[in-house]
Formats: C-alpha cells, structure tokens, sequence
C-alpha cells in the first residue's frame, strides 16, 4: 500500500532489485555488459582506497554505483550506452523506487541522474544509513531545477532573490556574455584573489571565469570561492582563501633537477589505449611514483612557516644574491633529508645523541657556514638507525621527514 499510494500516471516507477537487475539486462538492447564490467570492476578496485559517500558504511553485498547507472540510462536513453554514460544525464519526472533499498546505491545513482527516488527497507539500519547519504543535502537548503535555463531576465531575477550568485555555467553555451556582468575576451572580469565580480553579490568560477580544460581546477576555484562567499555573507571584508606564509625560491638551478629526480622513477608519463577506459590501476601506481614531491612534506606543521605567518615575515626583506641550492639525501628507507630547509636547532641531534646513535647528526663547521649532517660524511642511513620517525617527527621544518609511502 505504501507504494502503490505513491504512484502517479505522469510517472515511472521502477523496482530495481535483484531479480529486475537480471531481466534487464537481458531483455535492454542497450544494455552494454562488457563496458559496465569493466567500470565495475575499476569502481571497485579504487574503493579501497577512495570512499565514496556509498562506502562510507558497510552494507552486505554492496553492488557497484555503475551498474545502476547503466541500467537506468539503458533503460530511460535511446543512445549507445557508452555514449550516454558520460554525458549530462537529466533523467527529471521519473520516480525510482526501490522495496529492498539496503545500502542506497540504486537511488543515489538515480538521484544523481536527476529523479525522484523513494526506498523501503524492513531493516532500520538500511533506512539509517541511506538517510545520512541522501537527507545532508536538503538539510543544507539545497534545490536542484535539472533541465532548466536561465537567461538574463531569469538572472537578473536570481540577483533579486538571492544573497549571493556563484557562477560555474562556462562561457560560450551559457550565455553569460548576455547576462549583463563585466566582460574580458576570455570570460566575466572578477578579482583575482575573491572571484567576486566588483562589489556585486556575484562570484564567478570555471570556465566562465577563464576557458579551462582541467575540471579540478575549476573545483578548486570553487573551494577558494567559498571563503569569499562565505565573508560576503557574515558581512566581513571579502578577502578571499585565507592563507599562510610561502616560501618559493623560484626557477630551479640545472643542477637542482637531478636532486629532485632522485624521487621518481624513469620514463614518461602514460597515456590510456583508450581515453573512455583511463588507466589501469597498475598504471596509476606507475604514473603516481612519476611525483617530483616538489613541495614541502611540512606543509601544514612547518613551525617557521607559522612563526612567519604569524609574524608578517618578508622573503625578499634579506634576500641575498645566491640562494643555497637545494640537495636532498635520500638513502635512508624511512626518511629524506634536505640541508637546505635546516635552521640548525640541534633537535635532531640532541635526540640522536640521547638516544646513543652510533653515528647521529652534529654540526659541522664553524660560523655561518655550519651545517647538520652525519659525521664522516656518512650517509643518513647509518646516521639513523634507530629514531629515525623520532627525529623525523620533531624536526620544525620538515628538513628531515618521512617518506611518503607508496600506493
């Protein structure tokens, strides 16, 4: 009775289960197995080291997002699977119900896709978990109008009803260049550190902003757009992404760049056989030992960066005429060290010296040229034998850290 009471002319219902998952796929002429088997494999594998929202808890028998996807685009599209599956998808006036929800996979997919969804599940922890998936986004007041477009009277509309706009629409298809806003021949004119657009109550990210072919850096502009936005409506100074201290000692040296490759491996990069296949996850592993680690391993615990971040330090106030090339030491299994980031504190070599090396770290040298490093030249491997974490764990600026472990 539930669910019959729920169904309406103007809809689809559908009852994804498994016995339906089972007729679909065999009656669908759409329905590609061979591709969604291999997603699915794919999706499963990255799961165990990325969760999604879906993995977040244990369910028993958890069925990949993907085939959901596929079914509901094979079922619902009249194009190639293939095709449909990477495209915008607005699936809006169909209701998905699901009698035997579970873990919630079907409906996420679903609602991803743009429908209604409504599941029914006996078991109160299944109705638990697929409520925390699924209900955080209408609690934080967010609307969704799929397959809708906004023109520049419905713009002009959202700025009178709205406290503050982010655009994310891109350029060309949009529209935008019509809607009224400050244009330059690449996008909408915006301040640079606050995306925001004069002191209008608009802010504009992505490819509206500046034409891009990389998506991440348009989530990310969308990230720093946050903090303004944020401000904006606390009635703060919109300065933008608060952020500390950097230290950059700009092009690197020739001889800089044997250092730095001292941490990846030899070869090119990879590209996929088949750009809709992507990288096998042997290959990921492969592309990500490639890394320079060009930035700092302290990053967010550097206690000279905090101490110049706090203290409104200048880089350039005592800039000298040739700075101290960077060397990296990086025969120890555990740990690198890098001399050039060392301020000489002698916590390392207090510890060593507590912990009763048999080598450790000293001074060398005298005056303004004294330097931490192992005695005799010896490599950081017989100088650390035993509290290398320790050490590499106390040091304030990460000149000694730990390696980064491996895929």
């Amino acid at each position: 009775m539930l669910l019959k009471d729920d169904i309406c002319e103007n809809e689809c219902f559908g009852l994804l289960n498994s016995f339906s998952i089972f007729c679909c796929i065999l009656s669908n002429p759409f329905f590609d197995i061979s591709f969604i088997a291999n997603l699915a494999l794919r999706e499963k594998q990255i799961q165990q080291n990325f969760r999604p929202i879906i993995a977040v808890h244990k369910w028993f028998a958890r069925r990949p997002g993907t085939l959901f996807r596929g079914l509901l685009l094979s079922e619902f599209q009249d194009s190639p699977l293939s095709d449909a599956f990477y495209r915008s998808n607005r699936l809006s006036g169909l209701r998905i119900a699901d009698p035997f929800m579970g873990g919630g996979t079907p409906l996420l997919e679903a609602n991803r896709l743009g429908c209604d969804v409504m599941g029914v599940d006996i078991n109160p922890m299944s109705y638990w978990i697929v409520k925390q998936e699924i209900e955080h986004i209408a609690t934080l007041g967010v609307e969704f109008r799929l397959g809708s477009e906004v023109d520049a009277k419905q713009f002009k509309e959202l700025q009178k009803s709205s406290d503050a706009i982010v655009l994310a629409t891109g350029k060309g298809e949009s529209g935008v260049g019509d809607w009224g806003l400050p244009m330059h021949p690449k996008g909408v004119e915006a301040q640079v550190k606050t995306y925001r657009v004069g002191d209008t109550a608009v802010f504009v990210v992505g490819s509206a902003l500046k034409p891009s072919k990389l998506a991440i850096r348009a989530l990310g502009q969308g990230k720093e757009a946050a903090f303004s936005v944020d401000q904006f409506l606390m009635a703060k100074v919109v300065t933008g992404e608060p952020r500390l201290f950097n230290s950059r000692f700009g092009k690197l040296d020739p001889a800089e760049y044997a250092e730095y490759l001292k941490e990846s491996v030899e070869g090119g990069r990879l590209e996929p056989a088949m750009k809709s296949e992507g990288l096998t996850m042997e290959q990921v592993k492969e592309e990500a030992a490639r890394c320079l680690h060009c930035d700092c391993r302290d990053l967010k615990n550097c206690k000279l960066r905090l101490y110049s971040d706090a203290y409104g330090a200048d880089q350039k106030r005592f800039r000298s005429e040739e700075r101290q090339l960077c060397t990296k030491q990086v025969q120890h299994k555990e740990v690198i060290y890098e001399p050039s980031k060392c301020i000489k504190c002698g916590i390392c070599v207090r510890l060593t010296e507590t912990y009763k090396e048999d080598f450790g770290f000293t001074f060398i040298g005298r005056g303004f040229d004294v330097v931490v490093g192992v005695p005799f030249n010896e490599s950081t491997a017989l100088g650390l034998k035993k509290v290398a974490l320790e050490v590499a764990d106390a040091c304030p600026t990460g000149a000694i850290s730990r390696k980064i472990e491996s895929l």
